[in-house]
């Protein structure tokens, strides 16, 4: 019996109608799909953090993946990083600390410290933990996730190559990456890896430091050890390219790695 296949995923520039399932796509492709929960209970808190900037701010660099009118994933696009830090830093991290302070101070009332744990991580080490990438160098960044019903398709590659040209086309020269990887031998520390070993001509600049992220909330956030083996050690690890080398490294993901 013959299956009809899928509908293709189509691609188009974000809408503000598209505001509202990007935020919950936002919080279910969070943590490798665990979801939001993992780390803050509130989806509007969690999501202001990770995604209003890019919609409220730069709604221009944004596009989304939809199927049959159903949006299934998106990518998140900043031409210029260092105005994406300050207009962090003024508009939106102030709001969001005051509203975990008050979300955390009703949550330790009750016996929940994971809001109070994440605050104090947040203060005192999320910044520590940061990569130093050179923000002159490689002004242009994505966020980009999809749902599985967006899989198999090599989305990924497609969306973030169309990105790096509008980036270019704007004058940003270069673009960096940031991952939570596994801090030895982690997936995308292979990729760059393998890639590099075939185009030494390439230059990929990288940026670790190790994530205790999970060890401050208490809970294994991000556990995929085995049960017997020791615990995972995390890193963020940040990589950057001029961006016609960044699309070599996605041109080659897309050829070889099918993403």
């Amino acid at each position: 019996m013959m299956v009809d296949a899928l509908p293709a995923v189509a691609v188009r520039p974000y809408r503000r109608s598209d505001r509202a399932r990007v935020r919950a796509i936002v919080c279910a492709t969070a943590f490798r799909n665990r979801g939001h929960h993992v780390m803050l209970g509130d989806a509007d808190l969690f999501a202001d953090y990770w995604s209003s900037y890019y919609t409220d701010h730069e709604p221009e660099s944004c596009m989304v993946a939809e199927r049959e009118g159903v949006v299934v994933g998106y990518l998140f696009g900043c031409v210029d990083s260092l105005r994406y830090q300050r207009t962090m830093a003024r508009a939106i991290v102030p709001s969001v600390l005051r509203r975990l302070i008050v979300r955390s101070a009703g949550e330790a009332l009750h016996g929940r410290l994971r809001e109070c744990r994440l605050l104090r991580w947040l203060l005192l080490r999320a910044w520590r933990e940061a990569p130093s990438i050179d923000l002159h160098r490689y002004q242009a960044h994505y966020h980009l996730n999809l749902l599985r019903a967006a899989t198999g398709e090599r989305l990924y590659t497609r969306m973030a190559i169309d990105f790096m040209r509008r980036a270019e086309a704007q004058g940003a020269v270069g673009a960096h990456g940031q991952v939570l990887d596994r801090l030895e031998n982690g997936v995308w520390q292979r990729l760059v890896r393998d890639f590099t070993l075939l185009h030494p001509d390439v230059l990929v600049v990288e940026s670790v430091r190790e994530s205790t992220m999970e060890l401050a909330l208490g809970a294994d956030v991000t556990h995929e050890a085995d049960s017997h083996g020791p615990p995972v050690r995390w890193a963020n690890r940040a990589f950057g390219a001029a961006i016609p080398d960044f699309i070599s490294v996605l041109q080659w993901m897309r050829k070889w790695r099918r993403l």
